[in-house]
């Protein structure tokens, strides 16, 4: 199996300061969108997705279109069809997923942003593990035309990028909206943390930076549903949507939809609708609770993930990453924005998830955050 962050690449000269990566599940014109699979056979797409035509509108230049876990159903970056995605910041370790593929192309220099889908953490987590930053909008803040679906209730088009200020620029261009500009607060931030028991399978090489972060701020805690049950509830209705959305394919032959994809499939047909619906009016209810609770502070902020990039093991996802994105998938049906931004100088890289009620909240919280680790950052180096 070969090892590839990028699926297709474009011919256009990718000398543009705004250049961008597109994952493999948002269609570009004059090339396949795989979503990962080989099981949808689709042909070129004979229009950009309207985000795409939207960002190249802007100035941006496209790069290619990047890899992905298989329809994204996956946390990894791993894809039997196309190969890894390797971390370009931690060789040896992965890079994470779904949104794998445009996380490592930000990491490695080989774009200025990228955009990514995120259903359940999948551009959090990836953006987390390769020590970038980025930004999953509420559903819809980004049109999905274009995008190959897997749960219409929870998936939402999301931006990588080096910083907040690019996150901002490309997201800019996709959503035309001067409330996304990056603009840090002039007052010191209130944040609020999450209940102790969010955090009790954080690992000591998370939970150390993540504490060391917020002892610099006066943080309130913020009560919040369970997150075991939250967690659970949501991935009911992504898995449920997603065996509806992909109906018919674990009838592919096995060399055309991979292990994991069909095993998942497989799981959400098993659910049954009274199920379904139970899960949607609970997550309903908890994300207006959410939601009302982040009105008392500025931002919810705790780690992205609860352990840092696993170790790479060949021809199959590691043991144990299926738990990754356990501190992301609870606010993904809650109607909030969700940042992650890098912890910098660690050994491995580590994110810090910024929660708040609008995009460009998440974002000006982001950029005081960030402006703060990178003045840290400065002064250990002088």
């Amino acid at each position: 199996m070969t090892d590839s962050v990028f699926v297709w690449r474009a011919d256009e000269p990718t000398a543009s300061d705004l250049s961008f990566a597109v994952k493999d599940n948002i269609a570009v014109r004059g090339a396949p969108t795989t979503a990962g699979t080989r099981a949808l056979g689709r042909p070129a797409a004979d229009r950009d997705a309207e985000c795409v035509a939207l960002a190249r509108a802007s100035g941006w230049t496209l790069v290619g279109t990047t890899n992905m876990d298989e329809l994204a159903l996956g946390n990894s970056g791993f894809n039997q069809h196309y190969g890894w995605v390797r971390n370009p910041r931690a060789p040896g370790r992965i890079a994470g997923g779904s949104s794998g593929g445009s996380a490592a192309a930000v990491a490695s220099g080989q774009c200025r942003a990228a955009f990514g889908t995120d259903t359940g953490g999948s551009i959090r987590v990836p953006a987390a593990l390769c020590g970038v930053v980025g930004l999953r909008p509420r559903p819809g803040y980004i049109s999905a035309d274009g995008v190959v679906p897997l749960s219409p209730t929870l998936d939402s088009v999301g931006v990588i990028a080096r910083d907040c200020h690019d996150v901002a620029l490309l997201l800019a261009a996709a959503h035309p909206d001067p409330g996304s500009d990056v603009h840090p607060p002039d007052v010191p931030l209130r944040l609020g943390r999450p209940p102790e028991s969010w955090l009790a399978d954080v690992s000591d090489e998370v939970r150390t930076p993540y504490e060391e972060l917020v002892a610099a701020y006066s943080t309130t805690p913020i009560v919040l549903p369970d997150r075991a049950e939250l967690s659970s509830a949501t991935l009911t209705i992504s898995l449920y949507e997603a065996a509806r959305t992909h109906a018919g394919l674990n009838d592919s032959p096995r060399s055309v939809l991979g292990p994991g994809a069909r095993s998942l499939i497989a799981t959400g047909s098993a659910i049954g609708p009274d199920d379904y619906r139970r899960c949607v009016e609970l997550v309903r209810a908890w994300g207006a609770e959410i939601r009302a609770a982040l009105a008392a502070v500025d931002a919810l902020v705790l780690p992205t993930t609860p352990m840092v990039a696993p170790p790479l093991v060949e021809e199959a996802p590691p043991a144990g990453v299926g738990s990754i994105a356990e501190l992301c998938r609870p606010f993904s049906g809650c109607q909030v924005a969700a940042l992650s931004i890098p912890i910098p100088r660690r050994p491995l890289p580590v994110g810090v998830q910024i929660v708040a009620r609008t995009e460009s909240e998440a974002l000006r919280v982001g950029a005081a955050v960030e402006a703060r680790l990178r003045g840290d950052v400065e002064n250990l180096e002088s």
